[in-house]
């Protein structure tokens, strides 16, 4: 108890400001601390990704994660990434959840906005921001604790990744001579991409287990779980997205379907019903779309052939009030031009005079 006493007195203000700032968020009144998801521990992982609903609180967790790795460890340089500049500056440091909103000001010696915004704490570390606009901004900076907020909505975030993969690379060794490894932590509303995807499922081998285990750590979260520290009118509105793809993204944290992002979504197919007995509806217009294989790039030297052609023939029809689409038929074969025509015009009539029998009435447009 001495030791502490002792300790305690001559420590900096900064130091207890800090100090303060950790006790708040880990044991502090309920519009301050932090909840069990919200709280990484400090070993045991290297990449960590919090995919949470809209106002779970994950700009706030982020910025307390880098606010604890820059205190903890003096001189010690931390990157951070937003998807713009505006989200950097307005978001992330100048936000009522951003570093500056959880950072004690007599903590921070100096702070600067130009060219991008950088804090430098009372103990030497610095924190650095950077826009997903301009990844080439990372290939020179190294740090050692990297946060980038709502990667989902990053600009080339790809080519944003993998910079920030070989930039972090600084292991830090403490007084005692322990070596603290790199640590990148990312927060997001999920969007159904396929870097995210590839984040969440990669694997890698355990050097002691020899099994396979994630690479990744992952925080998953709902809005709902942070409702004491939000307006219950905004809980109101939300009310009309609940049992939506939109609910299930944006308030429950969930990753859709990528296929959800193709222009053709997965959830617009539908099978003919059976019930129907086989008897396809009357098409307003029937469509046969060739992909025809006959330029240099698809041609084959060392067989000296060419890509197949792929055809497929659609149906337009009313069905419940709706506009549909039916694929009728669809393959491929080599064809030369003059066969291509031939077909095409037969795959044209052939389901013509079929409208036409099925139902007695005049043609449909081709």
């Amino acid at each position: 108890m001495p030791e502490l006493l002792q300790t305690l007195e001559s420590a900096s203000a900064a130091d207890l400001a800090f100090l303060d700032a950790e006790r708040a968020w880990y044991s502090g009144g309920p519009r301050i601390q932090g909840r069990p998801k919200q709280i990484l521990p400090l070993e045991g992982w290297l990449n960590c990704l919090a995919m949470a609903g809209r106002g779970w609180g994950k700009t706030k967790t982020g910025a307390s994660w880098i606010r604890r790795q820059a205190g903890l460890y003096p001189g010690v340089v931390c990157h951070v990434i937003a998807p713009t500049y505006s989200d950097l500056r307005g978001t992330v440091f100048e936000g009522p959840a951003g570093l500056r909103a959880v950072i004690p000001a007599v903590c921070i010696r100096s702070l600067t906005y130009s060219p991008y915004p950088e804090i430098v704490l009372w103990n030497g570390s610095i924190i650095r921001g950077f826009s997903s606009e301009t990844p080439d901004r990372l290939r020179g900076p190294q740090a050692t604790f990297v946060w980038g907020d709502e990667l989902a909505a990053w600009y080339k975030a790809e080519e944003a990744l993998y910079n920030i993969n070989f930039s972090t690379r600084i292991a830090y060794t403490t007084d005692d001579g322990k070596v603290i490894q790199p640590q990148k932590f990312y927060t997001t509303t999920p969007r159904p991409l396929a870097f995210l995807v590839d984040m969440i499922e990669k694997r890698r081998k355990d050097p002691v287990s020899g099994e396979f285990v994630a690479e990744t750590r992952l925080i998953r979260g709902s809005t709902y779980e942070n409702r004491e520290n939000l307006a219950e009118n905004f809980f109101e509105d939300l009310r009309q997205y609940e049992g939506t793809k939109i609910g299930q993204q944006e308030l429950h944290g969930e990753l859709l379907d990528l296929t959800e992002s193709a222009i053709i979504k997965r959830s617009w197919l539908r099978l003919w019903p059976s019930s129907k007995n086989n008897q396809l509806p009357w098409f307003e217009y029937i469509m046969v779309s060739m992909d025809t294989a006959f330029t240099e790039k698809t041609f084959d030297h060392k067989t000296f052939s060419s890509d197949p052609t792929a055809c497929t023939v659609w149906g337009v029809f009313k069905h419940e009030n709706k506009w549909n689409l039916m694929l009728l038929e669809c393959w491929e074969e080599w064809l030369g031009f003059p066969e291509l025509i031939v077909k095409a015009k037969g795959e044209m009539r052939l389901w013509l005079d079929r409208n036409i029998i099925r139902s007695k009435r005049k043609s449909p447009t081709c």
